[in-house]
């Protein structure tokens, strides 16, 4: 028992012990932090796809499949290779099948260069060359077409 009190006497070992300790709250803050960071963002993607989905059906579009999965291939050194891609929806109307996806802010517009090539992607993937950019932000659907 001397000993533990001797231990916790000594200032330099408490000094310490709450610096482990606060240290330790801070981590377990910053956890908890970009948990919950994370969660809002999967609850407004999900709130986001809700109002897409409103919003093609509103203009005439008919939704076939929402996040639905595609498989791609590709050759690396002459290897195929797998990949799969998700996009929001597909879409139908006039008889003619787009693949759509929602985005907000920035990422919403055509000049940003991930949008593009994820555009890219999804329509040479389905062997089309059509496409509908929803923005959320703006309530718009910009009509997409790779030449």
């Amino acid at each position: 028992m001397d000993q533990i009190y001797y231990i916790l006497k000594n200032e330099n070992l408490m000094y310490f012990i709450l610096f482990f300790l606060f240290f330790l709250l801070g981590w377990l803050m910053r956890k908890i932090y970009k948990l919950f960071i994370f969660l809002k963002f999967i609850f407004l993607g999900k709130l986001g796809e809700k109002k897409a989905r409103n919003l093609l059906i509103k203009n005439g579009y008919e939704i076939l499949e929402e996040q639905l999965t595609l498989k791609g291939k590709l050759l690396e050194n002459k290897k195929m290779r797998f990949f799969f891609i998700k996009p929001d929806f597909l879409v139908k109307k006039n008889n003619i099948i787009y693949i759509a996806e929602v985005k907000t802010g920035k990422s919403a517009s055509i000049k940003d260069r991930n949008t593009r090539r994820q555009l890219l992607e999804y329509v040479t993937n389905l062997k089309s060359n059509k496409a509908l950019l929803i923005d959320i932000s703006k309530k718009s659907i910009s009509y997409i077409e790779f030449l």
